[in-house]
């Protein structure tokens, strides 16, 4: 909400229609997924968002990778595996590159408990940054 109303600050959100936040403030660009979406319809509509987000003059990316999605994590809702995750890593940060934009990687959501495959998502989306960054 901090950038609520400020044409200077591109904020896209993918998330659950359903979870916490029940009542969320509008983004500049938000998708809205079902419970239980699935890695494939995922990463298309993610895919489907890139020509959206070029149209947008931005200097950098504040790319905040939550990995409450996992089919693990009961809070967040969707049904997405790690492969699903890394992939949409790799698309997110490759389309980075191409677009010559800095990134700032930032942690999100994650509850699952146990708590390891919390901690394997995140590790993977780091895997996956320095396989492109080096």
């Amino acid at each position: 909400s901090i950038f609520a109303g400020d044409a200077s600050v591109f904020v896209f959100s993918m998330h659950g229609r359903q979870n916490y936040p029940f009542k969320k403030i509008p983004s500049s660009l938000d998708i809205e997924l079902e419970t239980g979406t699935e890695d494939e319809e995922y990463l298309n509509l993610l895919r489907g968002a890139f020509p959206k987000l070029e149209e947008f003059d931005a200097d950098f990316v504040f790319y905040q990778m939550g990995v409450d999605g996992l089919k693990e994590d009961s809070l967040g809702k969707l049904a997405l595996s790690h492969e699903g995750l890394a992939e949409r890593d790799r698309l997110v940060l490759t389309w980075c590159q191409e677009q010559r934009l800095p990134v700032v990687l930032a942690l999100g959501g994650g509850y699952a408990r146990p708590i390891e495959p919390t901690v394997r998502a995140y590790a993977n989306t780091y895997r996956v940054a320095r396989s492109l960054y080096g």
